[in-house]
């Protein structure tokens, strides 16, 4: 892999993970969670429930919705929620009215409020601000591929998400298209429209100008008519 193009975390921290690349991850999502079951099925630490393994430390208000899922310990799931069929590891916060489908978020992310994260994998502490929306599906309904340093990735898939790099912060009101790539350490700002492959430690931002005027009068029409 060609130098600035090294998106993740050690996923050799992680049970299952070695030497796996995420979107390998994703695509084979079902079995990793399977895997899951069986290493933690006679740990104490976790509770099965409902289909469900949840860390006794994990927090899930009464008020959400976890679905098939695996939550690690000390994780934070707020009313309003909705987590299905998703992995979500330690420390990690999942905020109000926000869901998680399909997804791999590692430890200590924060996804705050009313955010959509779909087809997924984020990297450790990844934080979004509020309305953060990852699309997973292209309307002509192709196949997604993506760029990963100096590889094109055909996923073989028609619902895929992003892959987002460690310590990376996403603005509010961000819309991430299918199959966008995000570097370790980035920041994008709010109510960017991104797609394609972005590099560690960059910054995404729209170029915009405000311009401050003059108020002027407004003409009446009715006297353009006479």
């Amino acid at each position: 892999m060609e130098k600035g193009c090294f998106y993740w975390a050690n996923l050799c921290e992680y049970p299952y993970m070695k030497e796996e690349m995420p979107w390998k991850i994703l695509i084979n999502l079902n079995q990793y969670m399977e895997q899951l079951a069986e290493k933690y099925k006679n740990n104490n630490d976790y509770i099965k429930i409902n289909g469900n393994i949840i860390h006794k430390s994990a927090i899930v208000d009464k008020m959400a919705k976890v679905t098939n899922c695996f939550v690690g310990a000390k994780v934070y799931i707020y009313e309003g929620v909705s987590v299905r069929n998703s992995v979500i590891f330690d420390y990690s916060v999942i905020g109000h009215a926000s869901e998680v489908a399909r997804s791999v978020i590692l430890k200590h992310c924060s996804i705050p409020r009313f955010d959509y994260v779909g087809g997924s994998f984020l990297g450790e502490s990844v934080r979004l601000g509020g309305c953060v929306s990852f699309a997973t599906r292209r309307h002509d309904d192709k196949d997604i591929c993506f760029s990963y340093g100096n590889l094109m990735i055909k996923t073989n898939q028609i619902k895929f998400g992003s892959l987002i790099g460690d310590n990376t912060k996403i603005g509010y009101g961000v819309h991430l298209n299918p199959g966008t790539v995000v570097g370790n350490d980035c920041l994008i700002m709010p109510y960017v429209d991104l797609s394609g492959s972005v590099g560690e430690k960059s910054i995404v931002y729209n170029k915009t100008q405000v311009a401050i005027r003059e108020k002027r009068d407004f003409v009446d029409i009715s006297k353009l008519m006479e």
